[in-house]
């Protein structure tokens, strides 16, 4: 549960700047993994290392034991022989807090500790106010990465846009320009929605949002309203989407895909499916995925602006329960924030942003996808990057799922009426959908965390030309596949539009009749010998060898 709801949440710095320099200064804000600093800047903190607090209260077996018996003895000796099992929670509460509470907020979502944005980072945006970066550089120029504003992100988005706004005005005054552009990174966007709600497109010529997750992060939405689930096909192809993508051991990963493939075929995953909801939901993962919940990220507003606005009071019932609990009285000051921002600000999203255009704010858009979503919900399906699907990061595309396409009957009528140019080549993207359908890149194969140079020129690009360029005016159209392995980027073709690294195919993973299932366990078996045997030679045998 811990890690459902930790390990899918960076939303990295620009791994490759943009190449391009323009003459309008172009402030970025990133996501959650900006490190934010505690104990007088000594320790580091950002979601990626979130278990790393964990460490100095694990370093020894006895530490591990009286943690373990505190837990475990309320759960067995009150839960399971007497059915009580408030105590139980309240320990697993206690003993993540005690790791945690260096970084959490308090009950209001207000900041209780020093932990914050970093003193260097602080000096660095104060240096930014008084020196203009092109006049240093000798060029006039601005690139990508020249002004980055940090920020505590999680904070309430309206609480940060104050800084935001003071930091516009500074960039303004030393460059002697009269308009920014920004680009927004993932939770960075909502900091960029909440500016957009309190004061508006007047200091802005562009603005860039990448991957946002403004509309919400799916797998959010399922794990805050308990839709958990276990399925082998989708963990698989999180493993070697995430390998292949990222260039990590594939071998590893293909390998554990062909075990997991194995045990789907067994009905391993829907018997403990089965039995995890019927035989511990209502006694054991309620109460122990809100304390969870409550003593690592969700005190964060931050992290409350990334769950839709429909999904919204359903994960409030599920983490701090109904109207009028004990929970929902003890954090009133937290929820009333969220709340807030939930209803008057996520619930407008795409009519704030869509105020860009009507302003004439040159806007870019990058989805992603070829990836598999993490794999923590019932539904791992959609089509998505690994933690928001194109749906929403696009802004309103409309999309198949990872198995099929658009049917021949839609693609027909769309394009009958005139948006055939809008339906990749692949056949699951509509794109006249969305809210900039001219402006929005969706590029297939690289991962939510890293941009590629492509990318960041062209959103950097479309910021600050003197007016809105449209996926026509690149060399990139709207449809990209993405070769991270070689970091080469090519327009979407039928040929090779099957570059992805899911390999979904339904008849495999969702045999119907008593042959399919046949043939998909036997071919099943024969991948787990093949990657077996890849992985004793390449993993193995090597490090055999070498002991010897």
């Amino acid at each position: 549960m811990c890690l459902s709801l930790v390990f899918p949440a960076s939303a990295l710095f620009a791994d490759e700047h943009a190449t391009v320099k323009v003459d309008t200064p172009v402030i970025y804000i990133a996501g959650d993994s900006i490190n934010l600093g505690y104990d007088n800047d000594s320790k580091m903190f950002c979601i990626d290392t979130f278990f790393d607090l964990f460490k100095s209260g694990a370093s020894d077996t006895s530490t591990v034991v009286q943690t373990a018996a505190s837990i475990l003895a309320p759960m067995i000796l009150k839960g399971v022989i007497f059915d009580e099992w408030d105590d139980y929670y309240d320990a697993v509460y206690n003993e993540i807090y005690d790791a945690t509470k260096p970084v959490l907020l308090d009950k209001n979502g207000d900041v209780c500790t020093d932990c914050g944005v970093r003193s260097w980072e602080k000096k660095e945006m104060d240096y930014d106010r008084t020196h203009d970066v092109g006049a240093v550089n000798g060029d006039g120029l601005y690139g990508e990465m020249d002004y980055q504003f940090y920020y505590d992100w999680r904070l309430d988005p309206l609480e940060i846009v104050d800084e935001l706004h003071s930091y516009v005005q500074d960039i303004k005054a030393v460059t002697g320009k009269d308009k920014v552009c920004i680009e927004a990174k993932c939770l960075g966007c909502n900091v960029l929605l909440a500016y957009l709600y309190k004061y508006g497109t007047e200091d802005l010529k562009g603005v860039a949002l990448n991957v946002p997750t403004s509309l919400g992060a799916d797998f959010l939405d399922g794990v805050l309203n308990g839709e958990l689930g276990i399925d082998g096909n989708a963990i698989g192809r999180f493993l070697t989407s995430e390998a292949y993508a990222g260039s990590k051991d594939t071998v590893l990963a293909e390998f554990l895909d062909s075990v997991l493939s194995v045990l789907e075929d067994s009905g391993v995953f829907d018997g403990m499916s089965d039995t995890f909801r019927k035989v511990l939901y209502s006694k054991i993962e309620y109460g122990v995925f809100s304390a969870v919940a409550r003593s690592t990220l969700l005190t964060f507003p931050g992290y409350w602006g990334m769950v839709g606005y429909d999904a919204f009071d359903g994960a409030l019932n599920y983490i701090y329960g109904n109207e009028g609990s004990e929970l929902r009285n003890e954090y009133a000051g937290m929820i009333d924030k969220i709340s807030f921002f939930n209803e008057n600000i996520k619930k407008n999203a795409l009519s704030i942003f869509g105020s860009l255009k009507d302003a004439g704010v040159n806007v870019a858009v990058i989805s992603k996808y070829g990836i598999q979503l993490a794999p923590v919900i019932k539904d791992g399906n959609v089509l998505a990057d690994e933690y928001v699907s194109v749906s929403r990061s696009s802004l309103g595309a409309t999309t198949a799922d990872v198995y099929g396409t658009l049917s021949d009957e839609y693609i027909a009528e769309r394009t009958a009426q005139g948006y055939g140019k809008y339906i990749s080549p692949d056949k699951k993207i509509d794109a006249s959908t969305c809210l900039f359908p001219e402006s929005t890149w969706f590029v297939k194969g690289n991962t939510h965390a890293f941009d590629s140079h492509d990318e960041g020129n062209i959103m950097v690009t479309v910021m600050a030309a003197d007016k809105q360029l449209t996926v026509d005016d690149f060399e990139l159209g709207r449809f990209v596949v993405y070769h991270q392995d070689i970091d080469v980027s090519e327009n979407m073709t039928e040929s090779n539009c099957g570059k992805d690294y899911l390999g979904a195919d339904y008849a495999e993973d969702k045999p119907g009749t008593l042959s399919e299932k046949k043939e998909s366990r036997l071919k099943n078996i024969f991948r787990f010998v093949k990657a077996l045997i890849l992985f004793l030679v390449y993993n193995v045998f090597p490090k055999l060898i070498n002991k010897a």
